[in-house]
């Protein structure tokens, strides 16, 4: 028998009379809180950050079965989806999502899917995605012992799990023991017994402890901390992707020395401005709906984080304000002051009406306001200014053209200018809409 174990638990000091009640739960607590169990718990998370940091390594391509004895500390992939860190004298074989560990220390770490299941001589583990440690040792048994467990061998598996992520079940003969983040179990021959919480079990032991409980809040802080530069360096690759593909798409584009073009590309450019100023032709992109939150798909397009989606959807609702801001009021005066037909209308309705009213009311007047403002956006007149009198329909128009400068300007404000640029202007995936109204033509000389 172990030495500390014996100094933890000296089972034949015990006296044969019959178990009084909560026997095993203050066995259990009090061999969690041995010096042996603390050095499980410790170097448990300190294995699950070494196992998360194996994933990103080797869940690539990695053998469906095999078998491994370690010699010392060795980490190893199990398939597709989870890496081991054995520790010297463990044994695992394993095929697909099972695993058979029949001695020694390992800490799994499971990425989440279907049940991944960990066979031991004491009682099997099931998990879907999780951080976990399981201790397969072999014990002498005393006669008490063997009253207890109610087993005729003189010796007998024992499995302590110890649960750092996630959720495990840990089973044998029909009896099953469901352990969150943090808890622990022991299954030997008398069934599954749920231990205590490893910060419990931790600091019920003398003031010893307290190294032990120091070290395992800082190797948890240095898990999280881990798992936010994985995410970070996730959303720095998706980024530098989508920058890539842009940059390549540019570099074909002009190939034969031709302008740069892309056929997803919602934005207007100065040069169409010029051709719409020849006719009077309007043209803008703006965002479809102010309730708008993109999907993982459409960030994961944009090499977006998804922390970012929230971002947009903010971004979204300040643009369709500003655009209401000025075409509710011009509606609501095109029909004698209905604001409350304007409010149900909505934005899209109300700009027809005002052009559709003002068209009959002037149509001149009308069409000479699209010219002005094509011809403004082409750099080729000013704007007007605040003191001018302005046709209802340029005001409208002015403040649709202006609306995918304001919008982009306000997503660079937090994604900066270069993510900013593809939301505004990528057509697919992203709820922006465009909107071309046909020019009236040259001006009549």
């Amino acid at each position: 028998m172990d030495p500390d174990l014996r100094d933890e638990i000296d089972l034949e000091a015990w006296e044969p009379e019959a178990p009084s009640a909560g026997f095993a739960e203050r066995v259990v607590a009090r061999a969690t809180a041995g010096r042996r169990v603390r050095r499980r718990i410790v170097w448990g998370v300190a294995a699950c950050a070494v196992a998360a940091a194996a994933c990103v390594v080797f869940l690539r391509r990695t053998p469906d079965s095999g078998e491994i004895t370690a010699d010392h500390r060795v980490e190893v992939a199990l398939g597709a989806r989870a890496v081991a860190v054995l520790e010297p004298g463990a044994h695992v074989a394993w095929h697909g999502a099972d695993v058979t560990q029949d001695r020694g220390r390992v800490f799994y770490r499971v990425e989440r899917g279907a049940p991944f299941r960990v066979h031991t001589p004491a009682a099997d583990a099931t998990v879907h995605g999780t951080c976990f440690g399981v201790d397969v040792e072999e014990k002498d048994m005393s006669a008490r012992d063997l009253k207890s467990a109610g087993v005729g061998a003189a010796l007998s598996a024992i499995a302590f799990v110890g649960v750092y992520e996630g959720k495990v079940a840990v089973a044998k003969n029909g009896e099953s023991v469901e352990l969150a983040a943090g808890q622990s179990a022991r299954a030997d021959g008398s069934g599954v017994r749920r231990g205590g919480d490893f910060d419990s079990s931790a600091a019920s032991a003398s003031g010893t402890d307290e190294p032990y409980v120091k070290a395992n809040q800082n190797l948890v802080d240095q898990i999280a901390d881990y798992q936010r530069r994985l995410d970070a360096l996730e959303s720095q690759k998706k980024t530098l992707g989508a920058r890539l593909a842009d940059a390549q798409e540019k570099l074909a584009s002009t190939a034969d020395g031709a302008a740069p073009r892309s056929k997803s590309s919602l934005e207007t450019t100065q040069d169409d401005w010029k051709r719409f100023a020849e006719d009077g032709t309007i043209q803008y992109a703006v965002p479809c709906s102010h309730d708008y939150t993109p999907g993982q798909a459409t960030l994961d397009k944009l090499g977006l984080a998804p922390q970012d989606a929230s971002i947009i959807h903010d971004a979204y609702a300040r643009s369709t304000k500003r655009v209401w801001d000025v075409i509710r009021p011009i509606c609501a005066q095109e029909l004698g002051g209905a604001f409350a037909v304007a409010d149900k209308l909505g934005a899209d309705s109300c700009v027809h009406v005002v052009i559709d009213l003002e068209r009959e009311r002037d149509g001149d007047a009308a069409s000479e306001a699209m010219r002005q403002v094509a011809e403004i956006r082409a750099g080729e007149r000013s704007a007007p200014a605040a003191s001018d009198a302005v046709n209802p329909v340029e005001s409208v128009f002015l403040a649709l053209t202006a609306e995918p400068g304001l919008f982009e300007s306000d997503l660079a404000q937090t994604l900066g200018p270069d993510d900013a640029h593809r939301i505004a202007t990528t057509q697919g995936g992203v709820s922006m809409c465009r909107s071309t109204f046909g020019g009236p033509g040259p001006r009549k000389q």
